[in-house]
């Protein structure tokens, strides 16, 4: 359970307090989510390493930044929700949060988040081009992380859960064909492995 983005840090930290356990896991969902984007982004990039490899490395450093800051975000929430935690100071806590959103050197941090799904659709549209995955896939991935990036502005669960939904459909597809292409890898030489 998200609260909604508001410049009223007030209120942001008071839909936190309203509900902290569903906040707190709402967090450590986002963590875990953020983590396994990492290894799907790595099979993305082996797909277009040899095909694209301009959108490969361009795409996935994109999402790695995209990633990163991302997870800056996250921990951001995690503060928040210490920050409503009993015996916490309202007051002091407000004005806290408030410097700390407001200060320029978390703008660009916040706005790198952005860079996840401008890399996802640099992923797609290498895919696509290299035919690599099914076109509805490649539309898919690009479309979901826009998707979910307009979910949070808005903010609106909805708009989150269909983006967050074609986004899973997109890389699990994906995934399965990153699956197939190793598969078919020739097997190593045992004398090679061993001469190595």
């Amino acid at each position: 359970m998200l609260p909604p983005n508001s410049n009223d840090v007030g209120a942001q930290l008071a839909g936190v307090a309203r509900h902290p356990d569903r906040f707190l896991a709402s967090d450590l969902l986002g963590l875990a989510a953020q983590a396994l984007l990492v290894p799907a982004v790595l099979g993305l990039v082996w797909l277009l390493r040899e095909r694209r490899a301009g959108f490969s490395h361009v795409g996935g450093g994109l999402v790695v930044l995209g990633v990163t800051a991302a997870g800056v975000q996250t921990g951001l929430g995690l503060v928040e929700w210490q920050m409503v935690a009993p015996g916490a100071d309202r007051a002091e806590t407000t004005a806290l949060l408030g410097r700390i959103e407001h200060s320029t050197a978390l703008t660009p941090i916040l706005l790198a988040v952005a860079l996840l799904s401008v890399g996802f659709a640099v992923l797609a549209l290498g895919l696509h081009r290299a035919r690599a995955v099914p076109a509805w896939a490649a539309v898919a991935l690009a479309a979901g992380a826009f998707a979910v990036d307009v979910g949070f502005e808005l903010p609106s669960l909805l708009v989150r859960i269909a983006g967050s939904t074609l986004t899973f459909v997109a890389l699990a597809t994906m995934g399965c064909v990153v699956l197939r292409a190793a598969d078919k890898l020739p097997a190593p030489d045992a004398e090679a492995a061993v001469a190595a």
